[in-house]
């Protein structure tokens, strides 16, 4: 699992550089408009392409973590209920949306086949099984409080985000976590709807997005670490 956030950590730093680059310019940039409407675009761009980051993250811990869960080689019928409902129904509708695509002939944004979706949901009758981990990695292309709130629950964890605030390094109370997240996201749609915003970021505030997410996700993998270990 920390694999997936060190993988996270490397895209966020691509996102440091932009606001680095701005800082470094800014003389340039006050004094040129057509810079400054360029590097406006690039802040927006970058914004958005955060929230991106963060959704590729999730997906790469739910397979991380589900991989961890399924080498404990526990009998399935003994992991929390969360988990096998979780297999079972988001499993099966992973295998319907594939299905569904093949049988549409479209392009599908799972990239499991539906012979293999269908081969791990049988699998957890004995042991060794693999569990459906895409069940546990949808994002809605919206990872806001509401989103990484039911990501947690399918794994089990109770009280999500009573959790991932115990986790800070600085004290934070969960309503004021959810509350930074939910505003970053926001400030995601305006840009990806508009291609701008009423108040485009600055370089400090890309920064600090970063921070934020570099903590959620630290937070998020502290807790399903604790988590598995408690299986």
């Amino acid at each position: 699992m920390r694999t997936a956030l060190a993988d996270f950590r490397s895209s966020l730093e691509r996102v440091r550089d932009i606001a680095d680059d701005n800082d470094k310019n800014v003389s340039a940039i006050l004094s040129d408009s057509a810079l400054r409407n360029r590097c406006e675009s690039v802040r927006c761009a970058a914004t958005v392409i955060l929230s991106g980051f963060l959704e590729s993250f999730l997906k790469q811990l739910a397979d991380k973590c589900i991989g961890a869960v399924s080498a404990l080689n526990k009998p399935f019928a003994s992991l929390p209920e969360k988990i096998q409902h979780s297999h079972y129904e988001f499993g099966g509708a992973a295998l319907s949306r594939r299905a569904q695509d093949d049988r549409a002939r479209r392009p599908s944004r799972i990239q499991a086949t539906a012979h293999n979706i269908a081969s791990r949901l049988a699998s957890v009758a004995s042991v060794p099984y693999d569990v459906v981990w895409e069940a546990f990695a949808e994002t809605h292309s919206n990872p806001n409080s509401e989103t990484i709130a039911h990501y947690l629950k399918r794994f089990g964890v109770d009280r999500p985000w009573d959790r991932l605030a115990q986790k800070q390094k600085v004290t934070t109370s969960p309503l004021a976590l959810q509350t930074r997240l939910d505003s970053f996201v926001l400030l995601r749609h305006e840009c990806a709807h508009t291609g701008t915003a009423n108040t485009v970021p600055t370089p400090s505030e890309l920064r600090e997005f970063c921070d934020l997410l570099d903590a959620i996700a630290d937070a998020i993998v502290s807790v399903l670490e604790d988590h598995v270990a408690s299986l």
